[in-house]
C-alpha cells in the first residue's frame, strides 16, 4: 500500500481507499479490515477500494480521514 485514506461513507461504513503497488492478497485485505475495526473500536462495515490516486483536499492537503456524512444541524 503506497497511500491510504479512510472515508466514512455511512454511519456504519468505512471505506479504505488504497493506492496499491500490486493487488492485495485476500489475507492482506482481511487483515486491513480487521486492523481498521480494532483501531476504531467499533464494528464498522469496512470495504477496501483500490484507487489509482487519492485527491488532495482544499488547499492541497492530504486528508487521511474523511467523513462524507451530512452535517447535523441543531
Amino acid at each position: 500500500v503506497k497511500q491510504a485514506q479512510y472515508v466514512q461513507t455511512a454511519i456504519d461504513t468505512i471505506e479504505i481507499r488504497a493506492v496499491l503497488s500490486r493487488p492485495l492478497r485476500e489475507q492482506e485485505r482481511l487483515d486491513a479490515i480487521q486492523n481498521t475495526i480494532a483501531a476504531l473500536g467499533y464494528p464498522y462495515k469496512v470495504v477496501v477500494v483500490p484507487v489509482s490516486e487519492i485527491p488532495r483536499g482544499a488547499g492541497g492537503k492530504f486528508e487521511e480521514f474523511l467523513s462524507l456524512l451530512p452535517e447535523v444541524q441543531n
